[in-house]
């Protein structure tokens, strides 16, 4: 919103002119880009995982080795997400003038959600560490 006091004519050749900036910025579509980065992100989890699977089998493993190549995959890849958006958080709370600019400010819903998606990442990454070890001990 832009707002002035417009230009006063005067007998001298100098004119003020004066204007207020007001920058007004909506953070309803958060949620939307977070929930297509995350989907974004299983996808490309599931692709890696089918992906090794693939190799697996052709190693002469078995097919089942996908639902262990999934935990894997996706809580690497649940890692890298969650890393980058805290940094994004973190740089953009740090950098700006406004604390809130970028941040829903009082939504705690927000960090719940983030929370969830740390404590999914260590039980895919738990569950992928004991079976496999397990496997490997076996063998």
């Amino acid at each position: 919103m832009e707002t002035g006091t417009g230009i006063v004519p005067s007998g001298s050749s100098l004119l003020s002119l004066t204007f207020n900036v007001f920058y007004i910025s909506s953070l309803s579509s958060f949620w939307i880009g977070g929930i297509i980065s995350f989907s974004l992100i299983t996808v490309i989890a599931i692709i890696h995982a089918i992906v090794k699977t693939y190799i697996d089998y052709l190693n002469r493993r078995s097919v089942l080795r996908f639902m262990l190549n999934l935990c894997n995959c996706y809580s690497l890849w649940l890692f890298y997400y969650l890393l980058c958006l805290s940094g994004y958080w973190f740089l953009f709370t740090k950098t700006t003038s406004e604390a809130y600019l970028l941040l829903p400010p009082n939504e705690p819903a927000l960090y719940a959600v983030f929370y969830a998606l740390v404590g999914l990442m260590f039980v895919l990454r738990a569950i992928w560490a004991i079976v496999d070890k397990s496997q490997k001990m076996s063998t």
